[in-house]
């Protein structure tokens, strides 16, 4: 008993000595945000100019809003979104009695300092009122400390955030809601009224290529042309672009920080791989990509076919409405839904036939898909 007590006092002893260490191995590159979260900021050797070709710009997008719960008594949400960068803060209009906003296009473009590698942003939903604006719960954390926003750290040498939102592979340490998607949700307010929001953003900087894939990874990590476009480009023969690799790659985290994954120099079998158990591999998700798919969160993708209105009216095209019951459901327990009724690409309006048999049935999808 006594070997076994001055092994554990060993042991203990050893812990205590190693955490001075590890902290001042990263000293000054920790920030405390108001939401009591150390955050690690990824640092490179001092660099006086992370982009020598351009001159340095931050954008933060806004591409769909939409309203979990009840957020307003009287009437529909009349959102608007404020975003600081650096202490600097930005506003959108007000979107008027708007519960659903799914094709937003809203964007402001910050300027930054040529040597500042890591940019401090915050995201806040808000809700007009006269006199009385309501903050929108879009936050991961726990309901007794009340945080609604998300406070992120952009890297410019990298070109990825992290913090509130991050992506990373392991399932233990994942963010469910995906990357650049932002969920009232995850705080367990599921079945309470929380005001409880999803919201879609995206972050990036000026390139001057216009490869997605900044100046100092180019040179100093992938060792590309950072005047050249990349774009498409497979050196690992692996299926997956250059593009892909780089976004998806990068496996983040609020307490460590930014890691490579996935290299676009090295082969990945990424037609077995299935990070978020979704059922679609990983090249699947590339293809899908450009709807939105995230390879560490679970997607659906449903096609739907509906058939003309007949000469008196006959027949039912889906409304809207149930489109959105169907979705929500789905994507408050982040499984993002991806109805295709043609918008993607494959949904169509088949021709109305008052008889159909069911010899015509087999013969639709060869007779009628555009794809």
């Amino acid at each position: 008993m006594k070997i076994k007590q001055l092994l554990i006092g060993l042991v203990c002893l050893m812990l205590i000595n190693m955490v001075p260490s590890v902290f001042a191995e990263s000293q000054n590159s920790f920030f405390i945000g108001e939401h009591d979260s150390y955050i690690p900021q990824i640092q490179t050797s001092r660099v006086n100019d992370y982009d020598p070709l351009v001159d340095q710009e931050i954008t933060v997008e806004i591409t769909q809003i939409r309203a979990f719960d009840r957020i307003d008594r009287f009437s529909d949400p009349d959102f608007y979104v404020k975003v600081i960068i650096e202490g600097t803060e930005y506003q959108s209009p007000v979107w008027k009695n708007m519960k659903y906003l799914d094709n937003l296009d809203w964007k402001i473009t910050h300027d930054i300092p040529e040597d500042l590698e890591n940019v401090s942003i915050k995201i806040q939903l808000w809700d007009w009122n006269p006199g009385l604006d309501r903050l929108c719960d879009i936050a991961s954390n726990d309901q007794e400390r009340r945080i609604q926003d998300i406070e992120l750290l952009y890297n410019v040498s990298i070109g990825h955030w992290y913090g509130d939102d991050f992506t990373n592979t392991e399932p233990t340490f994942s963010d469910p809601s995906g990357y650049g998607r932002a969920n009232g949700c995850d705080d367990n307010s599921i079945y309470r009224e929380d005001r409880d929001c999803e919201l879609y953003f995206n972050i990036y900087q000026n390139d001057y290529d216009n490869d997605t894939i900044p100046y100092w990874t180019e040179v100093n990590i992938y060792g590309t042309d950072p005047m050249k476009d990349n774009t498409g480009e497979d050196a690992d023969n692996d299926s997956i672009p250059i593009e892909w690799e780089h976004k998806w790659g990068w496996t983040s985290h609020r307490w460590w920080g930014i890691r490579q994954k996935y290299s676009p120099f090295e082969w990945n079998d990424h037609h077995n791989l299935d990070p978020d158990q979704d059922g679609l591999d990983n090249y699947e998700e590339y293809l899908t990509s450009q709807w939105g798919s995230d390879p560490f969160r679970k997607d659906i993708f449903l096609e739907l076919d509906q058939m003309q209105i007949g000469p008196n009216g006959e027949g039912h095209l889906v409304p809207p409405e149930s489109k959105i019951l169907i979705r929500e459901p789905f994507d408050k327990h982040n499984i993002v839904f991806h109805l295709d009724d043609g918008l993607l690409g494959g949904g169509e309006i088949l021709p109305y036939d008052k008889n159909t048999s069911n010899d015509e049935l087999d013969l639709w999808p060869t007779r009628h898909r555009s794809r």
